[in-house]
Formats: C-alpha cells, sequence, structure tokens
C-alpha cells in the first residue's frame, strides 16, 4: 500500500480546503485498490476529530444516487453545522466526499460503508474489533465490519467462511449479532462462540455464555455451552450436545482434532481450507474414518499425515490431488 499523500493532506481534503491541483492528485491515487484502506483510515479518524459536522444527508444521498447512475463530478457538497455530537451516519460524509470522484458503485457503497478482512487459503488472522471483541478469522473466510457506525446500537457483522468470536460485553448491553449468507443470525451480549458458514452448511458451537440462534422464516433457539446448532437442507435449525467443543477451534493452531471423521468430510476440509481439489475415487474408501489430533501447517503437511495415519497413496493429477488405498 503506497502512502502518497501525507494525513494533513487529506484532512484538508476531507474539510473542504484542498487545492484543485490537490484533488485530482487524490482521485489518480484512489483509482489504485490498494490506496483506498489509507484513505478510508484518514476519513474516520478525521470524522471522530470533527464531530460537530454533520452532512446534509438528504443532499449528498441524492447526490449519491445520481453519481452512481451518471459517473458525473461534482464541485461542492454542502455541510450543516450543528452541535457538538456523534455523527452516526458519517459514512454520509464520505459518501459526499467521495462524490468528487469517478468511481463505480462498488466502491461507493461496500468500501464506503464496511472494511471487510479476509484471509486467503491457509491463512489465519487475528481481529481486535473496536469494542475490543477478538475474532479469529479461519482460512478462506472473509468478515465485514461498517465503519462508522459499529458500536451505535446493534454491533451487526456480517461473515462468509468460519471465525471464533469472543465478544465484550458493553456497559450499555448492545446486541452482537452475526449474519452469514444464507441468513443465519447469531446474537449475544458477551461471550464465545464459533460460526462456521459455508456454501455445504452452516452451524454454531457455543463455548462460553448464551447465544440466540436464528434463520430466514425467524426460527430461533436458545443455546447453552456444549450447543451445536446447523441448518438443515430445509433451513430449519437443528441442535445437538457436542462433546469437546475445543476442537471445533483447533484450527486457530493449525491443528485438526478427527473423532471417528470420514476421509470424504477431511477432503472438504482440505478443500475449504487449502483451496485445493481432493479426489477419493472409491466410495468404501471414502467412507473410512480416522480418529487423532494433528498438526499441518499446509496441504502437504495434511496429505502426508493422512497418507502415513491411513496408508493411503497420494498422487496428482491435473493439480488435483487422488487419494487410493496403497498397494
Amino acid at each position: 500500500m503506497e502512502q502518497k499523500f501525507s494525513k494533513n493532506t487529506l484532512f484538508n481534503f476531507f474539510s473542504g480546503n484542498a487545492s484543485p491541483m490537490q484533488k485530482k492528485a487524490i482521485e489518480e491515487w484512489l483509482e489504485e485498490d490498494s490506496n483506498r484502506e489509507w484513505f478510508f483510515e484518514w476519513l474516520k479518524e478525521w470524522e471522530n476529530e470533527h464531530p460537530q459536522f454533520l452532512a446534509d444527508t438528504d443532499l449528498a444521498y441524492e447526490r449519491f444516487k445520481v453519481n452512481l447512475k451518471t459517473g458525473s463530478r461534482k464541485k461542492e457538497v454542502r455541510l450543516l453545522h450543528t452541535p457538538p455530537q456523534r455523527n452516526i451516519k458519517a459514512w454520509m460524509v464520505a459518501a459526499s466526499v467521495l462524490l468528487l470522484l469517478t468511481c463505480s458503485a462498488w466502491f461507493l457503497k461496500d468500501a464506503i460503508l464496511y472494511k471487510t478482512y479476509t484471509t486467503a487459503f491457509g491463512e489465519i488472522k487475528s481481529i481486535t474489533l473496536e469494542d475490543n471483541s477478538q475474532v479469529a478469522l479461519n482460512a478462506n473466510s472473509s468478515l465485514r465490519v461498517p465503519r462508522f457506525s459499529f458500536g451505535y446500537g446493534d454491533r451487526e457483522v456480517y461473515l462468509k467462511g468460519e471465525a471464533e468470536f469472543s465478544i465484550t460485553h458493553t456497559p450499555t448491553h448492545q446486541k452482537f449479532i452475526v449474519t452469514t449468507p444464507n441468513q443465519l443470525s447469531v446474537e449475544v451480549l458477551g461471550t464465545k462462540f464459533i460460526v462456521y458458514s459455508r456454501p455445504r452448511g452452516s452451524k454454531v458451537i457455543l463455548q462460553t455464555g448464551k447465544v440466540r440462534v436464528s434463520n430466514a422464516s425467524n426460527e430461533s433457539l436458545t443455546i447453552a455451552p456444549g450447543d451445536m446448532v446447523s441448518l438443515d437442507q430445509k433451513g430449519a435449525l437443528q441442535k445437538q450436545l457436542v462433546q469437546g467443543v475445543e476442537k471445533y477451534a483447533a484450527w486457530k493452531d493449525k491443528r485438526f482434532i478427527f473423532d471417528r471423521t470420514s476421509l470424504k468430510e477431511i477432503t472438504y476440509l482440505i478443500e475449504e481450507n487449502f483451496g485445493v481439489k481432493v479426489s477419493i475415487p472409491d466410495t468404501a474408501l471414502a467412507n473410512r474414518s480416522i480418529s487423532g489430533t494433528f498438526q499441518a501447517n499446509n496441504v502437504e503437511e495434511m496429505l502426508e499425515m493422512l497418507s502415513d495415519v491411513s496408508g493411503l497413496q497420494v498422487t496428482e493429477q491435473d493439480k488435483v490431488y487422488i487419494l487410493n488405498a496403497s498397494e
């Protein structure tokens, strides 16, 4: 990420005091995706230092919609001077500022409103949210967090993939809500839990505290530590008691705990966490189960472990790993 402009230069830009030459240079700088995070981080800091300025939201939003349709450049943004207060809708300030730019609809919407944390295959990321809640984001996952409104009212985040949450209880008892692509919703005040949401299913495992889990039909269940709730094929909630909830978060330490886990299930885990395809042509072999705790930092170590434990022969063909019984 190239830091071409000083913080003071961008603060002048946010305040409407930048020169035409500076505005042009900043616009060109923002054409690079990698520079935009600097822009939004400093925009947020500027907004925190200038809470007395509140965007004329009706005017800003109308101009915002026009710009999405036409991509036209706007020269002015009108601000209303209000008594000092925290600007809960500070994203409108961002929208107003960015009306000076010619940007895509995605940039003007998602990049303004949300900060998105992502992990690559094989990567695990530790995240501290503004309320000091901790999130461990598993490989091949993303977490979307509101940039400006987080901490005002409900604290709502959007997860795609898998993560462990350790939520801080706030003095005002604000709810913390995790939503997923299939409309699974987890609502808590302060607790520790794991959410798994991938194309082949969704589940919530509670480690401590108490949470309420809801689905798209507004069916809800309140669960206790040791409970796991999953969505069945019809989208209904199914609850069961599980033993050893710690195994569901072992991935944080690059560990995999199997308890009579089928090789077929393990191939799914490999594809989700390491991004490679694994095939087991023999159905009987795919249904063979293994148990134990194993350490694997990459797909090669995982496949080597499977080969040693289960006596498998591993070959690679057209970027697909094929598992067969050793002869």
